[in-house]
């Protein structure tokens, strides 16, 4: 009787244990740029869908919020539409930096990889520009962004 007892509990430890590697993993949220130089993590990540109907046909645009530490000194905000792959899939960029906006310049490249499943991936690029009379120039290289949502 023992030795039964004892078979079923390490049977049932061992079914329990092979369950708990398949726990779903947390959800990662990164975006990450080298701005005017210097290395940036954006860690705290918001998205919001909002769903249009034009012309009788739906379409969502996926708008993601990145800031450090939840502080809106220093953002990167961009759309997306969803399910939409390519450097034609976002349609707005700006980098914000103490309340004043840096929307993308014309030569400025979001190119996104992976946008199905609740998972938004890709890159970005270029020169962004202030929109108050000091039109202070700023780049952006290396823009990376993996996130589900």
């Amino acid at each position: 009787m023992k030795r039964i007892l004892s078979l079923i509990f390490i049977g049932t430890a061992v079914l329990f244990s092979s369950c708990t590697s398949d726990a779903p993993q947390p959800r990662k949220a990164s975006v990450t740029a080298t701005i005017d130089g210097v290395h940036v993590v954006f860690n705290t990540i918001n998205i919001n869908q909002h769903t249009y109907i034009e012309n009788d046909v739906a379409y969502t645009d996926l708008r993601v919020t990145a800031s450090i530490n939840n502080s809106m000194d220093e953002t990167i905000s961009f759309v997306v539409e969803e399910n939409i792959l390519g450097p034609n899939a976002s349609w707005y960029f700006a980098y914000f930096l103490n309340q004043t906006a840096f929307p993308k310049m014309p030569d400025f490249a979001v190119d996104v990889t992976d946008n199905t499943g609740h998972h938004l991936e890709g890159t970005f690029s270029g020169k962004v520009q202030a929109d108050d009379e000091t039109a202070q120039i700023i780049d952006i290289e290396n823009g990376v962004f993996d996130i589900i949502y």
